[in-house]
This record gives C-alpha cells, sequence and structure tokens, in this order.
C-alpha cells in the first residue's frame, strides 16, 4: 500500500536561489531496501524584488519672511534605488505659523495637510511639488494664564475567539484624536494552550478616530482579549497632526528595528504594526527622540508595515496666538519573574493622563498587551524562560490643561515626509525641514 502527504511551506524572503529538501521514510518493522527510504527535492527561487529608497528634500523660497508674506515650500522627492517604487506619495502638515495657500495641481489639501502623489518611480526618478503658504501675523498681546481644557477617554470592546480563528476588532471616539490602541491577552480555556498561543498581527490607528487590533488563536481551546484606543479632544484650538508616517520591510528572521521619523516640535502617537505572511513580536516599542523606534522578532522573515502619527507639540493658533501641549515621560523598569505573568503600573502625575505607551523587553519576554484606564496604564507580559528577565515601561503623558496663550512662534519649522506602497530600504531619508524666521 502506498500513502501520500501533501506539506505546504513559505518561502522566506532572504531564501537562497537554490533549496534542496530531503524527506525520509522509516518502519518499526525490518526494510529489506533501505536504499530508497530517502528522497530529495530541489526548488530554484525567485529573489524577492528589491525596493525603492524613496527620499526627500524640503527647502523654502524666503526664510527671513514678514508676516503676511508668501512662502513657496518647494518638496523634492526621489527614488534612490536600486528597485523601483509604488504609490509614492510626499506629504506636507502645515506648521502653526503658516496657513495654506496654493499647491502644484498633483496636490491635494485637507486641513492643515497637502498631499503630492507621485505616481511610480523608477530607481532614479524623481518628482517635484511646490506648495504656497501665508506667513501668519502674530498676537500683539497674549495671557499666559488663558488655557484650554483637553479631554482623555478611554474606549474599549471584548474579542473573543474560538481555536485556530484569526478576528479583528475595532474601537473609535466619539470625537477627537486616537492618540493609541492595544490589546490585552486575558485567558485561553484551561489545558489547551497559553496566553502566548494569542498573537497580534495587526495593532493599528485607522483614520483619525479608530483603533483596529487582529488576532489569531493557536490554542486548541477558546481565547478572550481586549482591544482598547485612546481619544483625545480640545475646546477652540484644533489639534496639528500629520497624515500616517509609514513603512514596509520584509524584516529578515531575528530581531531588527525600524525607526519611523517626526519632524522639530512634533512627538510622535499612534504606533501600531500589520504583520503580513508570518509570526512576528514586539519586544520594543518607544520614542526614539525624534520619532519611533520598533524592535521586532521573527523567527522566519515576514512582511511588516510600521505607522506613527506626528502631533504638533502646539495647537493650531487662533487670533495670532496658539497654547503648547504640556508632556511629561514618566518609566519604570520591572523585575518579571521566571515562567510568571506579571502586570506592571506606570502612572502620569496628579493632573495628566496617559496617551501613549511605549515598553522594551528583554529577550524571551512576551507582551500580552496593555490596559489603558488612562491615568495609569497597566502593562501585561509573559516570561516563559527560566530566568529572571527585565522590562522597562514608559507612559507618554498630557496635561489635562494647554499650557498658556503664547504668540505663535517667530522660528518655523515645516517638516514633510514622503512614503511608498512597498519596502523601502532606508526609511530615515523619509522626512525632510525647511525653517523660516518671521520678521515683525
Amino acid at each position: 500500500a502506498a500513502s501520500t502527504v501533501t506539506i505546504d511551506t513559505k518561502v522566506a524572503a532572504n531564501a537562497p536561489a537554490s533549496i534542496a529538501n530531503t524527506a525520509r521514510a522509516s518502519s518499526t518493522t525490518p526494510d529489506p531496501t533501505p536504499g530508497n527510504n530517502t528522497a530529495t527535492a530541489t526548488t530554484a527561487t525567485t529573489p524577492t524584488p528589491a525596493g525603492g529608497d524613496v527620499a526627500i528634500t524640503k527647502t523654502v523660497d524666503n526664510a527671513t519672511p514678514q508676516a503676511g508674506q508668501t512662502v513657496t515650500y518647494t518638496l523634492a522627492v526621489v527614488n534612490r534605488g536600486p528597485g523601483g517604487a509604488t504609490g509614492v506619495v510626499a506629504s506636507d502638515t502645515l506648521p502653526v505659523g503658516v496657513s495654506f495657500l496654493s499647491a502644484d495641481p498633483a496636490c491635494s489639501h485637507t486641513a492643515t495637510t497637502v498631499s503630492c502623489n507621485a505616481g511610480d518611480l523608477a530607481s532614479g526618478a524623481g518628482a517635484t511639488f511646490h506648495i504656497k503658504a501665508t506667513v501668519d501675523p502674530r498676537g500683539v498681546t497674549v495671557d499666559p494664564n488663558a488655557t484650554h481644557l483637553i479631554t482623555t477617554t478611554k474606549v474599549e470592546q471584548q474579542i473573543d475567539l474560538n481555536p485556530g480563528e484569526t478576528k479583528t476588532a475595532s474601537v473609535s471616539c466619539a470625537g477627537g484624536l486616537m492618540t493609541d490602541g492595544s490589546f490585552r491577552v486575558d485567558a485561553v480555556d484551561q489545558g489547551t494552550g497559553t496566553l502566548a498561543d494569542v498573537h497580534a498581527i495587526e495593532n493599528r490607528q485607522i483614520g483619525d478616530s479608530a483603533w483596529q487590533t487582529t488576532l489569531r488563536n493557536d490554542a486548541s481551546g477558546r481565547a478572550q482579549a481586549k482591544v482598547f484606543g485612546v481619544c483625545i479632544a480640545v475646546d477652540t484650538h484644533p489639534f496639528i497632526v500629520s497624515v500616517p508616517v509609514t513603512d514596509t520591510q520584509v524584516l529578515p528572521a531575528g530581531r531588527t528595528t525600524v525607526v519611523l521619523p517626526c519632524g522639530p516640535g512634533q512627538t510622535a502617537i499612534a504606533p501600531g504594526f500589520l504583520f503580513q505572511g508570518g509570526d512576528a513580536r514586539v519586544v520594543a516599542s518607544e520614542d526614539s527622540g525624534t520619532g519611533w523606534s520598533f524592535t521586532v522578532e521573527v523567527p522566519v522573515a515576514t512582511t511588516a508595515t510600521f505607522s506613527i502619527r506626528c502631533l504638533s507639540t502646539l495647537l493650531g493658533a487662533v487670533g495670532g496666538h496658539t497654547n503648547g501641549l504640556r508632556l511629561t515621560h514618566p518609566s519604570v523598569t520591572a523585575n518579571i519573574p521566571a515562567g510568571q505573568t506579571v502586570t506592571v503600573q506606570v502612572i502620569c502625575g496628579d493632573t495628566a493622563k496617559g496617551i501613549v505607551a511605549t515598553s522594551s523587553l528583554a529577550s524571551g519576554l512576551i507582551s500580552l498587551g496593555n490596559d489603558p484606564e488612562p491615568k495609569t496604564r497597566v502593562f501585561k507580559v509573559l516570561n516563559p524562560t527560566n530566568a529572571d528577565l527585565t522590562a522597562t515601561f514608559d507612559l507618554v503623558c498630557l496635561d489635562d490643561t494647554t499650557g498658556g496663550e503664547v504668540n505663535t512662534p517667530a522660528h518655523i519649522d515645516n517638516t514633510a515626509t514622503v512614503s511608498a506602497s512597498g519596502p523601502d530600504p532606508n526609511p530615515a531619508n523619509n522626512a525632510s525641514s525647511a525653517g523660516i524666521d518671521v520678521k515683525g
């Protein structure tokens, strides 16, 4: 009698040009012809196409304008290769102190954000766009005691997963801006697996006011989890936030760090990820000082898309003045005992609430998510190893009131970014800034 077994596999992005796979048959009874107990099949592979390194350079035609004058920002985009780049878009979120006037036909304008479509760029090709803006007048009198109230709220949704099920859940703000989202794995049916059998394959902002999380349950029993979102809203003055800053990469097996940039006067919010084609775990997600840093461990090559938004630390100007956001960053380093699941709390000050969580885990630890309360952030982590390990947890806290009224700034930095729909081998050059000093 004969028996046929079919095994489906995924070819890693960094696989060699030829893969030899040998199968072996054995039996508990004597085999009169052991010479035919092995067979090898060789498969030729096609290399994953190299992505294009898209870069942007931003300049301004007048670095010392008078209030009321028009300045022209030039955004020069180029694909430095080695491969082609598809879906290339340059984005410019105009800061406090300048107001949109016009842009090239390939650009669209929504609120404070201008997006310019460069389309597909072959290696060495580029595109140039122009944005005109009016320099705003500066306020004559301001009141340092005039503040505005900021409200921070939490939304959540239960998610139940059957054995082997992948499920997506989303939460949304009734109004305001979604600054962070998270999940928390709560339970797996006893004897059917562990909390580590629930994998997050998506956790990211969708639009300005929604968050979407996708979990996969690899346990043989049911699993329970929750999805959370953090929303902020303010009266009178609008938040100024960039379009999503994204980077898609094919991550090789092992540990990889990806950094996304923000510009001067901005803070990163809404750090998110989407994994496709393989398992991955985020072991560090933290403020890099000039953006956001993700560190991921993957067993086999996996395609990953990372995203952030860049929030201005000044609100939009009204009547020639603005207000600043007051941010703090408490941190806790904790010991995670061997074989234990531990919760760790990070608490904001008396008048602040947490708007973005950050964490950095020692290799071997598994994040089970976190719960924004939102003054307190409760992190949940599993240590499946035989040794005690450490982890650091942080929380970006936003005060319940803004700073007092201040003049629109005399020095104005304006940052533009570029993104593509495919992998970018060097995201470090995806942002560029140009500054002006307003006279009078």
